[in-house]
């Protein structure tokens, strides 16, 4: 694959991040997520969805939010990175 192929991110977009952390860990790790990406941007409640995995062990929040820049997308992902019990990041 050439570097030409690589898709690029335009900004300004929409995009969504994606987080997954403990099942059994309440509201607290919905909550961790959002806080996290309402430091760099807006993330209003109803753009957050969570999901458990079927066994009820994980949990995967996902938090849609505007970007405008590469800087803001990158310092979200570092602020989410900062999550106790953060398992895997999308």
């Amino acid at each position: 694959m050439t570097d030409s192929a690589v898709p690029e991110i335009e900004f300004p977009c929409d995009y969504t991040f994606k987080a997954f952390g403990p099942g059994n860990a309440g509201d607290a790790f919905r909550l961790a997520v959002k806080e996290a990406v309402n430091r760099s941007a807006n993330c209003p409640d109803d753009a957050i969805r969570v999901r458990l995995s079927s066994g009820g062990k994980y949990s995967c929040v996902s938090a849609l939010t505007h970007l405008t820049s590469k800087e803001q997308l990158y310092t979200i992902y570092r602020n989410l990175k900062s999550i106790d019990g953060l398992v895997y990041l999308l």
